[in-house]
């Protein structure tokens, strides 16, 4: 089992130190510290020892306990931008992802591969104010982190 770790450290100076078992303990202590601290104030994570990114501890509390929303199970052929633009748009799709993440408590993992293609105006809409971590090996452009 690995261990994370946090450190804070202000003008080079580490000021606090946590230690967590869990990634996704982690994960929540570095995105609280994240919208706590600002200007000279630096975040490190650690993993075993070994500085990491964000995006590896997210990954690593993906793996713990892991929410993948699967677009082709909802639909092949997005739409528009709007829900009055027709089915399947990233407005609807959008309200689905906030609910998830708001019972989730972490950034989700979206698979968008087997879907026909997608416009820029529901990818737009689709993800406006979240996190999330995109797979799509149709079309690699897409993938990794989208924020908003």
């Amino acid at each position: 089992m690995c261990t994370y770790s946090i450190e804070i450290r202000v003008d080079g100076w580490a000021i606090a130190y946590n230690e967590y078992f869990l990634a996704k303990e982690a994960y929540d202590a570095w995105k609280l510290s994240k919208t706590a601290n600002s200007g000279h104030v630096s975040t490190i994570i650690l993993r075993d020892g070994k500085p990491i990114g964000a995006e590896r501890l997210m990954a690593d509390a993906y793996e713990e306990d892991t929410k993948i929303f699967v677009l082709r199970d909802w639909t092949t052929t997005p739409g528009g931008r709007w829900i009055k633009d027709g089915p399947f748009s990233g407005e609807w799709l959008n309200k689905l992802l906030v609910e998830e993440e708001r019972d989730f408590q972490l950034p989700m993992i979206v698979d968008m591969d087997g879907v026909e293609g997608f416009p820029s105006s529901f990818l737009h809409q689709a993800f406006l104010d979240l996190t999330v971590y995109v797979i799509c090996k149709d079309d690699p452009s897409l993938a990794g982190m989208w924020r908003s």
